[in-house]
């Protein structure tokens, strides 16, 4: 009875790699996955104000997913060993300085924010269900700047300098 408890639990999730609810969204806010595995959304004052522990295979779709292709191979390498269920509250909520994405460790990066067109998107990543696909070619620093273009939100990885608006 437990598995198939579990099993419906799992299956009701968001099919969205990484996604977290977006009733508690910061405009001026991003969402950052970490080295440890765990999906944080950021307020505009660098405060954690939600989370999502990721397993094994979300971080492998979201590795797999990144829309730059020579960044992939890092991405699995850096979560590969990651167990976001061994995380403590205290690191969750308060995550370490090697854990904060780039644009808190460099608040000067946010004063040069703005959404920037990176690339076209990649073949691997064009198709459409009713999403704005342009969305993954966009660069950013907040939610905001990825809302006024119609796109969820903005989420950084690892320790890259700027985040992807996300469809």
């Amino acid at each position: 009875m437990w598995t198939n408890e579990l099993t419906i639990r799992k299956s009701l999730r968001d099919d969205r790699p990484g996604f977290t609810n977006d009733e508690l969204r910061d405009p001026n806010g991003f969402s950052h996955i970490g080295d440890d595995g765990v999906l944080r959304s950021f307020n505009g004052d660098g405060e954690v104000i939600s989370y999502e522990r990721l397993d094994k295979e979300q971080l492998s779709n979201l590795a797999s997913w990144y829309p730059e292709p020579e960044h992939r191979d890092h991405l699995h390498d850096v979560w590969k060993d990651a167990n976001s269920s061994t995380v403590s509250m205290e690191q969750i909520w308060n995550p370490p300085k090697e854990l904060l994405p780039v644009v808190l460790k460099q608040p000067q990066l946010r004063r040069r924010a703005g959404v920037t067109k990176k690339r076209e998107a990649p073949n691997g990543l064009n198709h459409s269900d009713g999403e704005n696909i342009n969305c993954l070619i966009l660069s950013c620093y907040s939610d905001g700047e990825c809302i006024v273009w119609g796109c969820r939100n903005c989420r950084h990885y690892d320790e890259f300098f700027s985040g992807y608006c996300l469809p």
